[in-house]
């Protein structure tokens, strides 16, 4: 997973005005989706849109955020669930000390949100519907992998390193950089976030945004 780094932690307000983000729905979606996938990753290579096309994909949700007047495809966000098979990650790191009965992750991945004025909004748009659609499926965690320099945006949303330790893994089709793997308990992490993080606790659990929409419904409580 791969983001550019931003420093949220200077951003006390968080507006999504303007801005819808919802699942992706159909094939002519979906192909705006890899169009923004490939913005942020045509630095690894990839010839064209499709080409950012993998095997993951057919089984995926796929999130998305869109201006609200133009519609164009801002940002975009994958979820693979454990519940319908192997993660992306286990390609490459064993996870099942992890990934027990009581422990039901979902894994995000190509994270792309080309330069804009707006990224922050957006990313964390993104997140918040990827949060909400995941604790309604059953999911209680996330995993994730991202490269070194972007660690700080995940540090800051309560993530920590998988089982406690530093694990590196290479993708291959991602340049071969090393991507380490961090998760996020998202039951807990509601109550972290209300003892020491009050600006994500307002943005994630008290805060109702009616352009976060979920399969064509807007969420009932806007928080998790």
């Amino acid at each position: 997973m791969d983001s550019e780094t931003t420093d949220l932690n200077h951003h006390v307000e968080i507006d999504l005005s303007g801005l819808v983000f919802c699942v992706c729905q159909g094939q002519e979606q979906f192909a705006q989706v890899l169009k923004c996938r490939w913005r942020g990753y045509k630095k690894y290579g990839f010839a064209s849109p499709d080409d950012c096309r993998d095997e993951f994909d057919e089984r995926a949700i796929h999130y998305l955020c869109k201006d609200s007047s133009s519609n164009e495809i801002l940002g975009c966000l994958r979820m693979l669930s454990k519940f319908n098979g192997k993660l992306e990650l286990e390609s490459f790191v064993a996870i099942s000390d992890w990934a027990t009965e009581n422990v039901n992750p979902a894994e995000l991945t190509r994270f792309s949100v080309p330069i804009s004025k707006r990224s922050v909004a957006i990313k964390f748009g993104l997140w918040k519907l990827a949060w909400l659609d995941a604790v309604r499926r059953g999911h209680t965690h996330f995993v994730i992998w991202t490269r070194k320099e972007a660690r700080r945006n995940y540090d800051m949303l309560g993530f920590d390193f998988l089982l406690g330790k530093e694990n590196f893994f290479s993708h291959p089709v991602l340049g071969g950089y090393p991507h380490m793997v961090m998760a996020l308990d998202i039951i807990n992490a509601r109550h972290e976030y209300r003892e020491r993080r009050p600006v994500l606790h307002k943005f994630f659990c008290e805060t109702f945004h009616p352009n976060i929409v979920l399969d064509g419904v807007v969420s009932a409580n806007g928080g998790v």
